[in-house]
């Protein structure tokens, strides 16, 4: 039995909880600080050096919060679980990592002092991924998909104006990324498609 992608990635993130948790001494629910966590690999714009390139990696592991890593860590495998239907786990994955990252970048260049972590962009960036090509696809349960996408939306969307008053810029580049690999991939699996065959 072959395990989802979105599975592994979920996965990954409640065992690097478990793994901070475990090393600082604390219970499974404690709320991290950000200075805590700078020690296991979040990022952080002001003082950052190119050998901390690690870091806009790692970062994306680390949470603050438990009920917040819950949270992307069920969208994620939901979310992953369409995308790697309709495009694959290359593609999944490519999704995940770039848009992620891509947050990253933004949010510390912009919000220099902020201390950056979560998975927060890479699973806003499988949600536009869904948005747009799932959306055009012919999935027969592709209305379930596009409800736990616009969930996500109003989730983040909620936590963002609630805990920072606006938006944060990192959650909506991760996003514009994952829109932007929705539209290549339907582009491209649209060309396939109506590409004329050859006959001999």
């Amino acid at each position: 039995m072959k395990i989802p992608l979105s599975f592994v990635l979920a996965a990954t993130l409640l065992l690097a909880w478990i793994f901070i948790t475990h090393q600082l001494s604390q219970p499974i629910w404690a709320t991290e600080r950000g200075r805590d966590l700078m020690s296991f690999g979040a990022a952080k714009g002001s003082g950052f050096q190119p050998t901390d390139w690690w870091r806009i990696f790692t970062c994306q592991w680390l949470h603050m919060k438990l009920p917040h890593l819950v949270l992307n860590a069920v969208f994620i495998v939901l979310l992953g679980a369409s995308v790697e239907k309709i495009a694959g786990k290359l593609v999944t994955l490519v999704t995940y990592v770039v848009s992620g990252t891509a947050g990253v970048v933004a949010e510390m260049l912009l919000s220099p002092t902020l201390v950056v972590s979560g998975a927060s962009q890479a699973m806003l960036g499988l949600t536009a991924f869904v948005l747009i090509a799932v959306a055009k696809s012919h999935r027969a349960n592709k209305g379930f998909d596009l409800s736990i996408a616009m969930l996500a939306i109003v989730c983040s969307i909620t936590l963002d104006l609630c805990y920072g008053g606006s938006l944060k810029i990192g959650h909506v580049v991760g996003f514009l990324f994952g829109a932007a690999f929705g539209l290549i991939h339907h582009a491209t699996s649209k060309s396939a498609t109506h590409a004329p065959t050859s006959i001999e």
